[in-house]
């Protein structure tokens, strides 16, 4: 899987249709085997990458320490995933999910359904939103939807305090809540498009609940 890694690295410099950097992770355009960040081997910060059934994708999580120090992913070492590699076996191009490796992955689900996935979906850290210096548990969440390939990004809220759940609709339709400073949200997305089809504040307690 490491020379996996090394080799995908090389196409990297290619950037996102989004406007990613090709120096995400310190690599330039064109690549080579001794590309480095911070001076460790950049191709031991990218686990291992995993099928998206269904698709022509591959998929690799970017592991980071805190304060922007590389920790090799399996070994024991403490990181955090800070961006996602995918790689399109047909038309032979990587692509990261984020132009930059500033932000926190919480979480991340496939979407699917029984013989592929449709979508993935992300809770991030990706403001500072107290003012404390630190990404930490106390900061807001972004709630995120990407297409398969990572190609397309469509954040649904930048402000969650929680997020709950996602339940499959009909029609082809997810259903994302959580809960933000006006209470619990629910939002309504179609996963082909990644396009709201709705957005709908539920109601709060009634008065004298706890």
């Amino acid at each position: 899987m490491r020379c996996l890694a090394l080799s995908l690295l090389a196409l990297v410099g290619c950037g996102t249709e989004s406007g990613g950097r090709s120096d995400v992770a310190g690599v330039a355009a064109g690549g080579s085997e001794a590309a480095t960040a911070n001076g460790v081997d950049v191709a031991a910060a990218i686990g291992g990458f995993s099928e998206v059934d269904g698709t022509p994708f591959l998929r690799a999580d970017l592991g980071t320490g805190r304060g922007g120090g590389y920790s090799v992913s399996g070994r024991g070492e403490y990181a955090e995933t800070t961006n996602v590699l995918f790689y399109d076996t047909r038309s032979r191009e990587g692509r990261w999910l984020f132009p930059e490796a500033d932000q926190v992955v919480l979480q991340s689900a496939e979407l699917r359904d029984s013989t592929r996935v449709r979508a993935f979906l992300y809770v991030l850290l990706e403001a500072d939103t107290n003012g404390d210096g630190d990404l930490d548990a106390d900061d807001d969440r972004t709630v995120a939807l990407s297409d398969p390939g990572g190609r397309r990004l469509v954040r649904l809220t930048e402000r969650a305090r929680r997020f709950r759940q996602s339940v499959r609709l009909g029609d082809g339709a997810e259903l994302v809540l959580f809960d933000d400073a006006d209470g619990v949200q629910a939002v309504e997305v179609g996963l082909d498009a990644l396009a709201v089809r709705a957005r709908t504040p539920l109601p709060a307690p009634p008065a004298g609940a706890p």
